[in-house]
């Protein structure tokens, strides 16, 4: 009897580590997918982006066109981002009446604070009648020339600082440059970042571009500048040149795809951190 509960248990303990192991080897290895699409023109634009996961199970979608809206789903359960319930309204309209109110009082305050500082000031003036006019001035002149000795002083000190901050950059940038080991580790930062890179960049890419400079020849001269990227010829772009047009603008409608697997950027984020040349690079840094 006691054999059979242990054995029970057992069987219950292995069926929740496997769905555990079940449930990692998913998050690893099952492709998170991405889209979006829209189009703009002249007067308007229109985005609609949405990531999901195993069979949409998890999911969030952001769009925008008149206004914004967002949601993410967890198998049935949906929540929106931007929701406004009656509730919100009710406490806006609370915090609205407070203000008036708030507003009111410091109107009256404002207005016995002004009365205070109109007999303040007719004392001070009838006071400054009776200082020679000499004796005045040269207060008045001290008085700027220490604001202005003042303000001297702390442009002096900010710029002080600033050349010690990016002198400090300087030498940091280049000890980097004449050691070894801070080559290698910026080699190696640079090789898995591009992988990450090629691992996260969309698939799909489809863009239908229509534009103009208002120039004939800027516009051209654009188009030339475009056609030199690679991105345009091999996802095979449609670009048209609008050379007619006297007024800048640009139309168009994308469609953009790809999916990214969460081992291969795991991977990348773990090589750099087991590299001792990135985390000797990492704590010079960040002395």
């Amino acid at each position: 009897m006691i054999f059979a509960i242990f054995k029970v248990i057992g069987y219950i303990l292995l069926t929740i580590i496997a769905l555990f192991i079940a449930l990692i080897l998913l998050v690893l290895f099952w492709p998170v997918r991405y889209s979006a699409n829209g189009k703009f023109d002249r007067n308007d634009i229109s985005v609609k982006a949405d990531v999901s996961w195993l069979f949409h199970i998890v999911a969030a979608e952001f769009g925008y066109s008149d206004d914004i809206s967002a949601w993410y789903r967890i198998l049935f359960w949906k929540k929106n981002i931007f929701d406004e319930n009656e509730d919100d309204w009710d406490t806006a309209a609370d915090s609205e009446k407070k203000y008036d109110d708030k507003e009111n009082c410091d109107e009256d305050a404002a207005l016995d604070e002004a009365d205070m500082v109109f007999h303040i000031e007719n004392k001070v003036e009838s006071e400054k009648d009776s200082i020679p006019a000499g004796t005045e001035n040269e207060a008045v002149q001290n008085r700027e020339h220490i604001k202005r000795k003042k303000h001297k002083n702390k442009r002096t000190a900010d710029i002080k600082d600033k050349l010690s901050s990016k002198k400090k950059i300087f030498y940091k940038i280049k000890s980097m440059l004449s050691d070894k080991a801070d080559k290698a580790a910026v080699k190696h930062l640079k090789e898995e970042g591009f992988l990450i890179l090629k691992r996260v960049c969309p698939k799909k890419l489809k863009l239908n571009l229509e534009f103009s400079t208002g120039e004939p020849d800027t516009t051209g001269i654009a188009l030339g500048i475009i056609a030199m990227f690679p991105v345009c010829y091999k996802n095979k772009w449609n670009i048209k040149c609008d050379f007619e047009s006297e007024e800048a603008y640009v139309a168009g409608v994308f469609d953009i795809s790809g999916h990214i697997f969460v081992i291969s950027v795991l991977g990348a984020v773990i090589r750099i951190m087991l590299d001792k040349n990135c985390r000797r690079l990492y704590n010079k840094i960040t002395k």
